[in-house]
C-alpha cells in the first residue's frame, strides 16, 4: 500500500493566543497620517489589540470542551480461571457408521497454584496450568470420552493463544499441542483444530476460551 503525505505550512502571529480576535484602527486626522483613537471602539493607537479567548460551554478553550474528563482505562482480564465451550464434529472412515455433525460441551479451567513442578516438566514453555472440568463425560454419544482427568497448559505468543493438553492414559500422561494460532483479544480466544480418532476417522474441535474481566480500580 502506498501512502501519500501532504505538508501544510502554518503561519501564526507571535503573542496571539488561540481564539483571539485581531483589530486595527486605520483612522487618521486631517493634520497628518498619525492614527487617532476611535472613541466608538474604545480607543486605539493603530497597534494590534488582542482580546481574551472565547471559551465554550464546556469550561475550556479549543478542544478542552469535556471539562478535563479522561477516557476510562482499558479493561484487564484475570488468568486465574476461564470458561468456554467446545463443539466436536466426528467424521468416521467407515461409511456404514453415522458421523457426528456436532456436539457442544461447556467447560471451565481453574489455574493450578501449587505443586507445579510436574506440569512444568511436561510443558516447560507453558506459563499457566489449569485443571479442566467438562459439563459432560462424553461427546457424540459415547464416541468421544471426556471423563479422563485433564490439565491444559496455556501461553500467549504475541497475540495468539497456544494450548497444550495433558491427559492421563493408564500409567502415563500424554502431552500434545492442541493449537497455537487462536487470536487473543479482549480476554477471549476462538480456536479450531483437527486430530485423528482412534485411526478410524477425524474429529474437528471448534470453540472459545473466555477470561473474566477484572474489577475496575
Amino acid at each position: 500500500m502506498v501512502r501519500t503525505f501532504w505538508s501544510v505550512a502554518v503561519l501564526g502571529l507571535a503573542g496571539c493566543s488561540q481564539g483571539s480576535l485581531l483589530t486595527f484602527n486605520p483612522k487618521s486626522n486631517d493634520s497628518g497620517d498619525t492614527a487617532v483613537p476611535d472613541v466608538e471602539d474604545g480607543g486605539g493607537t493603530g497597534d494590534v489589540i488582542e482580546q481574551d479567548p472565547v471559551y465554550d460551554s464546556g469550561g475550556g478553550s479549543g478542544s478542552g470542551g469535556d471539562g478535563g474528563e479522561t477516557d476510562p482505562p482499558d479493561p484487564t482480564y484475570s488468568w486465574a480461571s476461564w470458561t468456554g465451550q467446545r463443539t466436536y464434529a466426528l467424521d468416521k472412515s467407515d461409511p456404514r457408521e453415522a458421523d457426528c455433525p456436532g456436539d457442544t460441551v461447556t467447560e471451565s479451567g481453574l489455574r493450578i497454584e501449587e505443586e507445579l513442578e510436574e506440569w512444568e516438566d511436561l510443558c516447560p514453555i507453558c506459563s499457566d496450568f489449569y485443571e479442566v472440568t467438562y459439563s459432560a463425560r462424553s461427546a457424540c454419544g459415547s464416541d468421544l470420552d471426556l471423563s479422563a482427568p485433564e490439565v491444559r497448559g496455556f501461553l500467549l505468543r504475541g497475540t495468539n493463544l497456544e494450548v497444550w493438553r495433558m491427559r492421563e492414559d493408564g500409567a502415563r500422561i500424554d502431552v500434545e499441542i492442541e493449537f497455537n494460532d487462536a487470536p487473543y483479544e479482549a480476554g477471549q480466544a476462538a480456536f479450531s483444530f483437527s486430530e485423528t480418532w482412534n485411526g478410524e476417522g477425524t474429529v474437528t474441535v471448534t470453540g472459545t476460551v473466555q477470561f473474566p474481566e477484572e474489577p475496575a480500580p
